[in-house]
């Protein structure tokens, strides 16, 4: 069982939760050990579920990291905001999808945007990352031609 929760205020997210059944499990949260896009693990749902430009930018930054993983959903957001994994990079995400995980992330010092750098909150095509300069990074290399 997974479950997302939200709640706005001024239509923007203040609290997010995330509730998940995985047994004898305590995540705590850390601060992102790596600060540069070539050591960074990376995941995605899976780049399947991108159209062909939005893979061809993906497989970019998966070239660029150290690591990459498929799957997780909104347990990756919760990895990443408990330091164990450094970048997210999503797309065709709906409000709903990501509006629980935005407190959450930013909570633990993270930044979330889509790829054009703008409120993540209206979904769509999204980065997520531990570190600021990690986010920049991988912004870069999703731009680029």
């Amino acid at each position: 069982m997974r479950k997302a929760i939200n709640h706005l205020k001024k239509c923007d997210p203040v609290l997010g939760a995330i509730i998940q059944r995985v047994g004898a499990f305590r995540m705590e949260f850390g601060e992102p050990t790596f600060h540069s896009l070539a050591e960074a693990i990376l995941f995605t749902t899976s780049p399947r579920l991108m159209n062909g430009s939005d893979r061809e930018a993906f497989s970019r930054v998966e070239e660029a990291a150290l690591l990459s993983r498929y799957g997780g959903d909104c347990y990756a957001y919760c990895m990443l905001a408990a330091g164990h994994l450094d970048l997210i990079v999503e797309t065709e995400l709906k409000p709903h999808d990501i509006i629980p995980l935005m407190p959450i992330i930013t909570g633990a010092g993270g930044i979330m945007t889509t790829w054009e750098g703008e409120p993540a909150s209206g979904g769509g095509r999204i980065i997520a990352a531990g570190d600021r300069r990690v986010h920049e990074e991988a912004m870069r290399v999703l731009r680029a031609p």
